[in-house]
């Protein structure tokens, strides 16, 4: 009722129920307690003796707690749940004796034997303050209120540990179940500018809610068997380790990211954003958006990103697994270096300013453009039916003959616009060297070759070389011709050509065009078959060709000066006065 209840001599409970339950304005006791199950309910409550609740529950709700038996005083194997009879009553655990809310101290805590199931501190329905000094407690730990739990200091418990408000730290703080490998769950939203490690061993960790969205922590360690992940905001380093899977939409920010095993982001969108390093040790796997912005990242393992992946670097990006692109993937990087396949669905943009390097098979579901100071290919590049487009000073096809294939356009320029091009040259020259090697990789099935623009205005000199595909070569810096040009398929030279050599060109009846004009003191050469030739600008004009045979269709001529024979066989159609 509401008067006091003391015991001072041995009282024993044990029939019937096996309950002890007592009532009253204050409970204290001096003597050993023992009951298979113990419920007390008062303002405050003493106990100055043992207490043992058996295998049954043991319930204390009171504004003060005091356990003064000694250390492991308090024993049992069923669940524990100390709270306040105030539910506004702050409580203070690990703390001192001096405040005016419920106080449960390190003597009071190192009273509870290991044993108990389960220690619940806190009311479901409480909104009082928590206040946790640290401490270790012997069991599993849930901690209950409507209000913050304050940390201060290191958390260790022996079993599982369920936090399941909002946390504020007060100071660097763990939390560690390692030496049981339990569960640990933060279900509140964990805000403060402190650093916070989290240690459940081969347990899990779970993230109910954001960490340091409010406040950003200074950094986050977290080791589990299993971790579910949500926001986190830290000013310092972030590492996981252990299985990481999102529990929903990411956003990560931080100085530095690390992940020692995998992340799996399921149907969410991932967000990471650095202002060093990003790594990812074990298999990715991206189910919707991802968006990773960093000094530079790296891959260990296997990517697959199901939908639009962006990763922006200011340094160096390493693929070391399989990859694979579901949509459309945009990578901007100082380097980048794949080291086993790519695959793409969507279109691939890649975007360097060094070194672009490919050393597994390329396959493009879609258009693929990439642009670097040097762009090399060492197995397949498989484009099929999508445009390719490569812009680099070095462009370097090493998987040998047929390498790269495709049906629709490839584009090759210079990444630097006023670069010169050598078609069929040595390797390893100041210009972009398209070796003969490099062209006998482009495969039959491509719509055009296309190298240089009409915006390129470096020289482009071509030795002889043959493609299986139709040619076209544009620049406003002209074109030399040094050797035959043989291709499957028209060519078509836009830009000024002169003539190093006596030259053939064979179309096997495709179309040959020169836009501009032709000039050179050699001979030239050019077989049509039953494809057509025009001549856009005037022959000979500055320098006399030697001789000049053409064997076409149809013929658009005009003006043309030799110092020897001129032949053309085919229709003819003056273009201009000719």
């Amino acid at each position: 009722g509401s008067g006091s209840l003391s015991v001072i001599g041995a009282f024993s409970r044990t029939y019937q129920l096996n309950l002890l339950t007592a009532s009253s304005s204050s409970i204290s006791s001096t003597a050993a307690i023992s009951a298979t199950g113990v419920t007390l309910s008062s303002g405050s409550v003493s106990i100055g003796s043992t207490l043992a609740a058996g295998s049954g529950a043991l319930t204390i709700t009171a504004d003060e707690i005091d356990f003064n038996g000694g250390a492991n005083s308090v024993t049992g194997s069923g669940a524990v749940v100390l709270q306040a009879a105030t539910s506004t009553l702050t409580m203070v655990l690990n703390g001192t004796t001096s405040t005016s809310g419920l106080d449960l101290t390190s003597t009071d805590i190192l009273a509870m034997r290991a044993g108990f199931s389960l220690m619940t501190i806190g009311a479901t329905g409480s909104s009082g303050l928590l206040v946790m000094y640290g401490g270790t407690f012997n069991d599993a730990l849930t901690l209950r209120t409507l209000n913050y739990v304050v940390i201060t200091g290191d958390v260790t418990t022996g079993g599982a540990l369920t936090l399941s408000t909002v946390v504020l730290l007060a100071t660097d703080s763990s939390f560690n179940s390692s030496s049981t490998n339990s569960n640990i769950t933060l279900g509140g939203a964990v805000s403060g500018g402190k650093a916070l490690t989290v240690n459940a061993g081969s347990g899990t960790v779970t993230f109910g809610s954001t960490v340091g969205a409010a406040t950003a922590l200074t950094s986050l360690s977290v080791t589990g068997s299993a971790i579910t992940l949500r926001s986190v905001t830290t000013s310092g380093a972030q590492s996981y380790t252990g299985a990481v899977t999102l529990g929903a939409n990411t956003t990560l920010s931080g100085s530095s990211v690390s992940f020692s095993s995998t992340l799996a982001a399921g149907a969410f969108t991932f967000t990471s954003t650095t202002s060093a390093a990003q790594v990812y040790t074990g298999a990715v796997t991206l189910g919707s958006t991802g968006t990773l912005t960093a000094s530079a990242v790296t891959f260990s393992s296997t990517l697959a990103a199901t939908g639009a992946l962006t990763v922006t670097t200011t340094g160096a990006q390493a693929y070391s697994g399989a990859a694979t692109f579901g949509s459309t993937g945009t990578l901007t990087a100082s380097v980048v270096t794949f080291s086993s396949t790519l695959a793409t669905t969507g279109a691939l943009t890649v975007t360097t300013t060094g070194a672009q390097v490919y050393s597994g098979a390329v396959t493009l579901g879609a258009a693929g453009t990439f642009s670097g100071s040097s762009v090399t290919f060492s197995s397949t590049l498989a484009a099929g039916a999508n445009a390719l487009a490569i812009t680099a000073d070095e462009i370097t096809f090493n998987g040998g003959a047929g390498s790269v294939s495709g049906t629709s356009t490839l584009s090759l320029r210079p990444l630097t616009g006023t670069l010169a091009v050598v078609l069929g040259g040595a390797e390893g020259t100041a210009a972009l060297d398209l070796t003969t090697a490099d062209i006998a990789a482009l495969a039959d099935g491509f719509s055009l070759i296309s190298i240089g623009a009409d915006s390129f205005s470096g020289a482009i000199t071509v030795n002889t070389v043959s493609f299986n595909d139709p040619l076209t070569l544009s620049t406003t810096g002209g074109i030399t011709l040094a050797g035959n040009v043989t291709t499957t398929g028209a060519q078509t030279y836009s830009g000024a050509v002169t003539l190093s050599t006596a030259s053939t060109l064979t179309s096997n009846n495709g179309a040959l065009s020169f836009s501009s004009t032709i000039n050179g003191a050699q001979a030239l050469t050019i077989a049509a078959g039953s494809g057509a030739v025009t001549f856009g600008g005037i022959v000979g004009g500055t320098t006399a060709l030697s001789s000049v045979t053409v064997t076409a269709a149809g013929i658009t001529l005009r003006s043309v000066v030799t110092s020897g024979a001129q032949s053309y066989t085919g229709a003819i159609t003056l273009g201009a006065a000719t």
